[in-house]
């Protein structure tokens, strides 16, 4: 019984790899600079930096039995602003927003799930 059920996997694997050890992986890389130089009077510098990232993975298994891969997502956000200022009566506004939402979701179906 042992001898056919190895068998059987070894040609489930060989018909259909990427199913067996399904993966879904997601990665996000996201980098702002800003950088300002102000020499004088009376000048006036705003610099706002958004980044928003959003990722939704959807895992749907369906079959004799339901061995669902992982789901792996990353998210990198990087923002760098910089101002050099020289003189007198001047202004510098630096606003940065950052957000990231991940959603993943897992379906099984079948017999075995």
């Amino acid at each position: 019984m042992n001898k056919f059920f190895g068998i059987g996997l070894l040609a489930a694997l060989a018909i259909a790899p990427s199913a067996a050890f399904a993966q879904q992986t997601s990665v996000t890389t996201q980098q702002q600079d800003q950088e300002a130089n102000v020499v004088g009077v009376g000048n006036t510098v705003v610099q706002q930096g958004d980044q928003f990232a959003h990722t939704r993975q959807i895992n749907i298994n369906r079959g004799f039995y339901c061995s669902g891969g992982s789901q792996v997502a990353a998210t990198v956000q990087n923002q760098s602003q910089k101002a050099n200022v020289a003189g007198a009566y001047n202004t510098v506004a630096q606003i940065g927003n950052q957000a990231a939402r991940t959603a993943q979701t897992q379906i099984s179906r079948g017999f075995g799930c």
